[in-house]
């Protein structure tokens, strides 16, 4: 879910990073299908669920009425707040008040925390999905980026809170995915190349996520898995770390891809995917929403 980079704009398709997520997925054998209310770009399957120039709060209105929570996803793919630091919107609201935050810390802070109030809404909306939380990505504007920071310093208590509320949550590490020269003149959105950078990082997220999920491996206070980590360092997903523990790399790229699921996706202000495919108690699908 989310805004104007989950819409693709300033891509030369309008597709974004939608796309190469959708390549990637359905290269390692996925059945993709895009899903969502809105639609942007030149990829057949363009629906999404994002919105242009939107703040959190904003968006937490359009998605209650657009009809996106009459859909089922199982993996939601959430970056949101750019906005909130563009309009200077990072201001206290009386929903808002945390004491357990230094009051004196604005930067990033309430955008944070209306992030948190938006998950709140996520989980009610889709109670079984599991939530990919993405940091904000990195601004050439100076002090649009200082907020972006802020929020990203914050984002992994909220992922934490979320996490012992009951949600199937876990955090991605976004910020740095697309270098400083791929991005546009506006400083937000980045090149083609930037964007496929970005629908890499959502598809490694989401491979370990899910193999952290059928391995039943528990979560960490930051949301993320305990063996992220070790499995960052091989270079392999959570998924393919875990089915490679006990047979060669071949045997378990094969056992990975003859257990793919269909998975659906929605684009927009997110993207969403549904599949056929039981984790423990749980249809594999994802709902890819971001900002």
């Amino acid at each position: 879910m989310g805004a104007s980079l989950v819409y693709g704009l300033e891509s030369s398709d309008e597709n974004g990073f939608r796309l190469g997520l959708e390549n990637l997925l359905e290269k390692n054998g996925s059945t993709v299908t895009m899903l969502g209310t809105q639609e942007s770009g030149s990829m057949k399957q363009n629906h999404h669920e994002a919105y242009l120039a939107i703040t959190i709060d904003k968006y937490a209105e359009k998605v209650a009425n657009s009809g996106a929570y009459d859909m089922d996803p199982n993996i939601v793919l959430l970056n949101l707040g750019v906005n909130d630091c563009w309009y200077m919107a990072d201001e206290e609201h009386p929903e808002d008040s945390d004491p357990s935050i230094d009051s004196r810390t604005t930067d990033g802070k309430y955008t944070a925390l209306r992030f948190g109030s938006l998950l709140a809404k996520i989980k009610k909306g889709f109670p079984k999905a599991l939530v990919l939380a993405s940091q904000l990505t990195y601004n050439t504007n100076e002090w649009q980026d200082k907020c972006i920071r802020g929020f990203n310093e914050h984002l992994p208590a909220v992922v934490a809170n979320a996490t012992a509320q009951g949600q199937l949550i876990r955090y991605v590490s976004m910020y740095d995915a697309v270098p400083a020269d791929m991005y546009q003149e506006d400083g937000t959105h980045p090149n083609d190349e930037g964007y496929q950078l970005m629908a890499k990082v959502w598809y490694d997220a989401a491979e370990a996520a899910i193999g952290e999920v059928c391995g039943g491996k528990p979560a960490t206070k930051t949301g993320e898995g305990e063996e992220e980590e070790e499995s960052s360092a091989t270079g392999t997903s959570g998924a393919t770390a875990s089915a490679s523990a006990s047979g060669s790399a071949d045997d378990s790229e094969e056992a990975l891809a003859s257990s793919r699921p269909s998975l659906t996706v929605d684009s927009g202000a997110g993207a969403m995917a549904t599949g056929n495919a039981l984790w423990p108690a749980l249809p594999l699908a994802a709902w890819a929403l971001m900002g």
